[in-house]
């Protein structure tokens, strides 16, 4: 997956551009728009989506690049992704998590 960022402000936000990731590369037009939002604690976050009827399309889980996250879809076809930032990954870490 390829995206741009921009930061925004001080640097306390973010702007991200990406393409579709390969969930969606077979109907690109399912997606309408996708958010990835952080929150403090993406699993109590999830809990609450759940508790509240929202559809959860993927539960959290660790990503290689030093995320947890979760995604949900409102009912507009919306992707929200919700995020926890665990630890920070370099980008040779990444290169190489990515060849294995």
């Amino acid at each position: 997956m390829l995206h741009a960022e921009v930061e925004v402000g001080d640097g306390d936000a973010a702007v991200m551009v990406g393409n579709i990731g390969a969930r969606n590369r077979s109907d690109p037009q399912s997606v309408r728009s996708a958010v990835y939002a952080y929150v403090d604690d993406v699993d109590a976050h999830c809990e609450r989506a759940h508790a509240a009827g929202a559809e959860v399309i993927e539960e959290p889980a660790d990503q290689p690049f030093g995320d947890r996250i979760y995604l949900v879809m409102d009912l507009e076809g919306h992707e929200w992704y919700f995020a926890q930032h665990l630890l920070d990954v370099s980008i040779d870490e990444l290169r190489s998590l990515m060849t294995r």
